[in-house]
């Protein structure tokens, strides 16, 4: 009995022994199609990005109410525009920009922002 048992156990570590022998080998990658070749990689967006720039647009939106300053508009501005350009899809992040550009006076670009906010849906 305990020959039978020993003669299990070593088999067993011999078969374990062989798969992992056998399992370093890398396996072997499906073929690529055009399909896949031929489509763009999508840009996931990054969110921390998206909303460290938002900070730093609300940031300078807060210094134009107080100071009335024409550059500090143009830097919160440019920071909504960095984080739209890393969270596309982000209606709160345009709608954010449009209100800066009616505040600031600048109707025609809140239209158009506001615009370009709905009709991406």
């Amino acid at each position: 009995m305990k020959r039978t048992l020993v003669a299990v156990v070593l088999l067993t570590a011999a078969t374990f022994a062989q798969e992992r022998k056998d399992s370093g080998t890398p396996p072997a990658k499906p073929p690529v199609k055009a399909a896949d070749v031929a489509k763009p990689a999508q840009k996931l967006p990054d969110k921390a990005a998206a909303y460290y720039h938002y900070s730093l647009a609300h940031m300078y939106e807060e210094l134009v109410s107080i100071y009335g300053r024409a550059e500090y508009a143009t830097k919160a501005i440019q920071e909504y525009r960095a984080a739209i350009e890393n969270d596309p899809d982000s209606e709160y992040l345009n709608a954010g920009l449009a209100e800066l550009y009616a505040k600031t006076g600048r109707i025609r670009d809140a239209v158009v922002e506001a615009e370009d906010e709905g009709g991406e849906q």
